[in-house]
């Protein structure tokens, strides 16, 4: 529930400018419209915020999400992403 949660994340490769989010268009593959909707895109997890972080740095080519136990998610990243860390 949203009347429960303290903090949002936001995941970018990008600078925060400013103490604004302003809302994208997101563009996740066509099999999730609703990711692609006009809207800030941000969650109460941490570790999904750092994930979403990762995907949008320039070399990765996407990524693909196997589980996520309430805590840690485990991911594969798809690209040369040699240089992100």
């Amino acid at each position: 529930m949203v009347d429960d949660v303290e903090v949002l994340y936001h995941g970018s490769s990008q600078e925060l400018f400013g103490e604004t989010l302003n809302p994208s268009q997101g563009d996740d593959s066509d099999e999730r419209p609703e990711n692609k909707l006009f809207a800030v895109y941000a969650t109460d997890h941490r570790t999904w915020a750092i994930l979403m972080a990762i995907l949008s740095c320039e070399n990765v080519m996407g990524g693909s999400v196997e589980g996520f136990d309430g805590e840690n998610v485990d991911a594969t990243l798809y690209g040369d992403h040699s240089n992100i860390f």
